[in-house]
């Protein structure tokens, strides 16, 4: 019995659907034969694929011989209600879809290597022989160098696309692929002269803003340069005249046409090197570094984040940490993260972000009365803590009663709009918050400022510090210590995560005060005229060479 008639039901049935076609029908008996299928949301008497339907309070549970497949991605609940049912031999008859296809595929394989069969599907077909490949190589206990001829092998058989997509298929466990490929070495060329930079959708995020600056930088060092994008959208970055661009859907649930797509960018433009921007973990960023590895060009990711923001979202470094071993280089924002990541084992280097915007004069000539605040940023309060903004002005107020807060920004979604909105009117500050929506070009905003806020509990090199230093703007922040600027130090003053009254205190202090006014105009912009002095260029010149001269 199937639990689940959505998604996950739906492709399961359409994988059994495939197999019965793509083997011979007398081979039929290694596929599961399916009674029927659970679902709480239907009524037992409905059917899904001419297959009987039931609601779970009218399941016989008592049958032993029934194996039950969870096809529901959010499944604690069914998992629950099945350890309530089933006492005996659990682990055996309650299985993840996953599990159950792995297990038929084994089925199929043991099958097929004991009395080859016709196999009526050319993916199938490629599966098959590559898992027998490696399990034969497994049971002979191949040497490194071995399996590297193997893989070789099967690559030029079938193509590197195939190949990755038949691992997939095989439901190799991405901890045995990073293993398999780790001492895997193929290159096209020693010599760098072309490089890709990946991307999603190339529009409003900072890292796509990143890759737009980026690209005339590296043409100015000679390098002729690809991007690879999502679709594409409205609003996007501009490219450099003579950049190739790619544009198309990266659907992962059709993750062969996704790699054969990305194999011929890589071979009909003699790409050696490659930068992933986006993503730069998970599911997607994994598959991407394999193929790029089995296609042998050099892969370089781009972390455009900090170790404390992506521990928060993905787990401790040392557990996520091991997809980035086959990476050539890992490129990182702060020299806190390049620290970090090194002491685990991974070839991490620090280089900054570029800019691209000129400095504009200080403000410590500045005489009339200093009351305009500025906080740039998505829209978002677990993001960038941007409800911290009423309790910091509803504090100035008290002694700053003409404070003004300009909030700049596209909202992350509706709700935190919303409830931003409401939180305004709710602590009285409607006089003294405006919310400005998102502007591509805020500069007119960043001039008529007199200081800028920033609530973030975490980032990874945010532009808004950047550019408020490029203004000449003192800066009071909650403290992010390892981020460059911080580390820095000038131009800005912080306060511990989420004292608000601390913020709003030292933003009162620094407005009042013209000498403490005028000496954090300079420094934001002396620490930004120092930064705009480094060559990033050269940086990446330099990752570059030293993996021609490896």
């Amino acid at each position: 019995m199937v639990w689940g008639t959505g998604n996950y039901g739906t492709k399961f049935m359409e994988e059994i659907m495939h197999l019965r076609k793509a083997i011979p029908e007398e081979k039929w008996y290694v596929l599961p034969e399916i009674v029927a299928f659970i679902d709480s949301n239907r009524n037992t008497g409905e059917e899904f694929y001419e297959i009987p339907v039931y609601n779970p309070q009218d399941v016989d549970w008592d049958n032993p011989d029934i194996t039950y497949v969870i096809a529901v991605l959010k499944n604690d609940d069914i998992y629950t209600v099945l350890r309530e049912h089933i006492s005996n031999n659990f682990d055996q008859r309650v299985l993840y879809i996953d599990q159950e296809l792995s297990m038929i595929y084994d089925e199929i394989l043991s099958e097929y290597r004991r009395n080859p069969f016709p196999i009526m599907d050319d993916e199938l077909g490629i599966s098959l022989n590559i898992r027998s490949i490696f399990d034969m190589s497994n049971e002979a206990e191949d040497t490194i160098e071995q399996r590297n001829n193997l893989i070789r092998e099967a690559c030029r058989k079938y193509g590197a696309a195939e190949f990755l997509n038949a691992l997939i298929h095989n439901k190799f466990s991405i901890q045995y692929l990073i293993k398999t490929f780790r001492g895997y070495e193929e290159r096209r060329t020693n010599k760098i002269k072309t490089v890709a930079l990946t991307c999603g959708m190339y529009s409003k995020g900072g890292a796509e803003r990143v890759i737009s600056n980026l690209l005339p930088i590296l043409q100015e060092k000679g390098y002729e340069l690809v991007l690879i994008t999502g679709k594409k959208v409205e609003n996007e970055y501009p490219i450099v005249p003579g950049v190739k661009r790619f544009a198309f859907v990266n659907d992962l649930s059709k993750p062969l046409e996704y790699f054969r797509e990305l194999e011929k960018i890589i071979a009909e433009n003699n790409i050696d090197a490659v930068c992933i921007h986006i993503p730069f973990f998970g599911t997607q960023f994994n598959y991407m570094v394999m193929l790029f590895k089995l296609l042998g060009v050099y892969t370089i990711a781009v972390n455009h984040t900090s170790i404390p923001v992506f521990s928060g979202i993905f787990g401790d470094i040392r557990d996520c940490s091991q997809i980035y071993t086959l990476l050539d280089y890992l490129v990182v924002l702060s020299h806190h993260d390049e620290k970090q990541w090194k002491s685990i084992g991974i070839n991490a280097v620090c280089i900054t972000n570029p800019i691209n915007m000129p400095p504009v004069e200080s403000r410590s000539r500045r005489t009339e009365m200093r009351n305009n605040l500025l906080w740039v940023g998505r829209i978002s309060n677990s993001i960038k803590g941007v409800f911290s903004c009423v309790y910091i002005i509803e504090a100035i107020k008290k002694s700053m009663p003409d404070i003004q807060l300009k909030i700049i920004g596209y909202p992350e979604t509706q709700k935190d709009l919303d409830e931003l909105r409401s939180l305004i009117i709710e602590h009285d500050v409607q006089d003294n918050i405006e919310i400005c929506g998102y502007n591509s070009n805020p500069s007119e905003f960043y001039k008529k400022a007199d200081l800028m806020i920033m609530t973030s509990p975490g980032e990874g090199f945010p532009m808004v510090l950047v550019e408020a230093k490029a203004y000449g703007l003192p800066i009071v922040m909650y403290d992010l210590p390892y981020l460059y600027f911080v580390e820095d130090g000038r131009g800005l003053i912080t306060v511990p995560q989420g004292d608000y009254n601390g913020l709003a205190s030292e933003v009162t202090k620094i407005l009042l005060s013209d000498h403490e006014y005028n000496k954090l105009c300079d420094e934001s912009l002396e620490s930004y005229l120092d930064y705009i002095s480094i060559d990033i260029g050269d940086k990446w010149k330099e990752l570059f060479d030293s993996l021609e001269n490896e």
